[in-house]
């Protein structure tokens, strides 16, 4: 897993993962949050920015998200 090395192991990272994971801390952002979400992203699934979006929400963060089709050339 490439990205594990990169970021951490779910399974074995999951804790410090966890303490910085931008859903579960919403709460603590102060400054506007811009998503941009491309439609035919293949890394990182709609459902992930979907989850901050209604974290965001739910902590009364200012947050927009955008979520566009960009053909690729």
């Amino acid at each position: 897993m490439a990205l594990a090395a990169s970021i951490g192991h779910p399974q074995q990272d999951g804790a410090d993962l966890e303490s910085v994971s931008p859903a579960l801390i919403a709460d603590r952002f102060v400054f506007p949050v811009l998503r941009v979400h491309g439609k035919d992203d293949e890394v990182v699934p709609i459902e992930q920015s979907e989850r901050i979006e209604v974290a965001l929400k739910k902590a009364a963060a200012p947050a927009a998200f955008l979520q566009k089709h960009l053909p690729v050339k």
